[in-house]
């Protein structure tokens, strides 16, 4: 199985991201959240709590919203809008 690694730019450093090609939503890793919750993306965002389940069971997990981003590709930047973090999980029931 192919998983696409992109290198991005944010906030001056570039790192790996994972690239779904498929993916109706971003969704970026509490490490993400770790190494830059003190600028100012996440300054006024409040988090909501969420519910995923599948065939598997359900997984609670807390969320920000984040209204809009953007990440240097190369000479370009790319906007994402209305993407999402999940960075803590609350509980897991299968």
């Amino acid at each position: 199985m192919l998983h696409p690694i992109l290198l991005l730019k944010y906030n001056g450093e570039t790192n790996p991201y994972n690239f779904d090609t498929g993916a109706k939503e971003t969704i970026l890793s509490k490490s993400f959240y770790d190494k830059y919750r003190k600028t100012k993306l996440f300054q006024n965002i409040k988090p909501s709590i969420i519910e995923t389940a599948s065939a598997g069971g359900s997984i609670k997990y807390k969320q920000l919203d984040i209204p809009d981003i953007s990440f240097g590709l190369s000479s370009d930047t790319i906007n994402f809008l209305w993407h999402f973090l999940r960075y803590f999980k609350l509980s897991h029931s299968w």
